[in-house]
């Protein structure tokens, strides 16, 4: 099997889309966290890459923030795909107030993104960024690596025909090889037929984007998992050019290896190890049969944070990693985990308890830490009681946390306390 081992921008996964149309979308986000960080310096620094940190934002983010991705290892971009908007926060910088300021990277002309109307989500590659634009084009758009340019690579995969299907929408989705693979929603030519598929984009000869099915989890557009794979979960992770894993939701949820075939050869599809104990079985929400609508979708995020369930899929340094929530207590606490699995089975190899009681999180892995966007607990808001999920705060856990020495750091029984600067 191919190595594991990808660099740190190859592990980037801002996914999802939570749009109007997606309202009722099931978002990782958060309220503050139970620890509190370690000291930077007053206005500049470096930080402590032995130490977690958690950092106040200087402007809270309002909008919906759901899509984060490294810009260099102490900087953070984030995808605000309700305002769209790109922010970019410099971790080693503080205001006066010992605050990180939060600057529109539209705005800033060292960045040449003026175009991009409708921001959504943000990928990092090895050779640059892929931001998905949902303008009326709806495009996925290649930039290098200061996001000084665009390059000519270009997906526009809504409307792709596969077979006698449709591709009307895409939601979650990764960079592999020289296109990306995603779950999206295929409908009948003239009919009411949809299903729902995870699906290998990328351009033939003449530029055009073109697809095929890798693999059918959705029959009909009631199926009772379409909340899970139409939500802002991290459930796609490519680990190669040609190798990928996907986190399939169902009454004992799973993850699946995928190796793509070459040259006209078949996809090949590997069914690991259920989830660990506590996380397999797919939890039930009020308006599980029941598309959009502001006030469901604020409902059904009430029922997330009430739920156990997996909540994103990662890959870093030779191993797979899956984010899991526990319910939100009495005292309006939330647990969540970062479970160690074995890429060849799906095995468990060790459970990370992490320091924060969050509602909701906005996650990914970087070289030195793993970033976290916390977010408060669901609020509606009138007239339509949209879903609106506040954040002010950033947790940053060093990776090496996760690996021996520090193993201890993050377990049940030690609960670590950081000072908020």
């Amino acid at each position: 099997m191919p190595a594991l081992i990808l660099s740190r921008r190859a592990f980037q996964s801002m996914r999802k889309i939570p749009s109007v149309t997606l309202i009722f979308s099931l978002f990782l986000l958060t309220r503050p966290a139970l620890v509190q960080a370690d000291s930077l310096d007053a206005h500049t620094g470096s930080l402590d890459v032995q130490n977690c940190h958690q950092l106040t934002l200087g402007d809270p983010l309002n909008g919906w923030p759901r899509s984060l991705s490294w810009l260099s290892d102490e900087d953070l971009l984030v995808v605000d795909s309700k305002e769209s908007r790109i922010w970019r926060i410099d971790l080693n910088v503080t205001d006066a107030n010992g605050k990180v300021p939060v600057v529109d990277a539209l705005e800033q002309d060292r960045y040449d993104l003026n175009k991009l109307d409708r921001v959504f989500a943000i990928h990092a590659t090895t050779s640059g960024f892929l931001l998905e634009n949902r303008s009326t084009t709806k495009e996925i758009v290649q930039f290098d690596t200061s996001l000084l340019g665009r390059t000519q690579k270009k997906f526009r995969p809504k409307g792709v025909m596969i077979g006698s299907r449709e591709l009307v929408s895409t939601f979650d989705w990764e960079p592999m090889g020289d296109g990306i693979l995603t779950f999206g929603l295929l409908k009948g030519k003239g009919t009411d037929d949809w299903q729902g598929s995870f699906l290998y984009l990328d351009k033939s000869s003449d530029g055009e984007t073109k697809g095929r099915i890798v693999l059918t989890v959705m029959s009909s557009l009631t199926s009772a998992v379409r909340f899970h794979y139409l939500s802002d979960i991290n459930y796609i992770v490519a680990t190669s050019s040609r190798s990928a894993y996907l986190l399939l939701m169902g009454p004992s949820s799973s993850i699946a290896e995928v190796q793509l075939g070459d040259k006209g050869e078949a996809d090949q599809i590997r069914i690991l190890e259920p989830l660990p104990e506590g996380f397999r079985a797919r939890p039930t929400f009020r308006h599980d049969d029941r598309w959009g609508g502001a006030r469901r979708a604020t409902e059904n995020l009430k029922d997330v944070e009430n739920s156990s369930l997996p909540a994103g899929l990662f890959a870093w340094q030779g191993f797979l990693y899956l984010l899991a929530k526990g319910r939100m207590d009495e005292l309006g606490e939330t647990p969540w985990w970062l479970i160690k699995l074995d890429p060849s089975d799906g095995m468990e190899l060790a459970r990370f308890r992490l320091p924060t009681s969050a509602a909701h999180l906005v996650v990914t892995p970087g070289r030195s830490f793993w970033a976290l966007l916390e977010r408060d607990p669901v609020q509606g808001i009138g007239p339509y009681h949209a879903p609106y999920l506040p954040t002010n705060q950033i947790l940053l856990v060093p990776g090496a946390w996760l690996e021996e020495p520090y193993k201890g750091r993050l377990s049940e029984t030690y609960r670590i306390t950081c000072q908020h600067e």
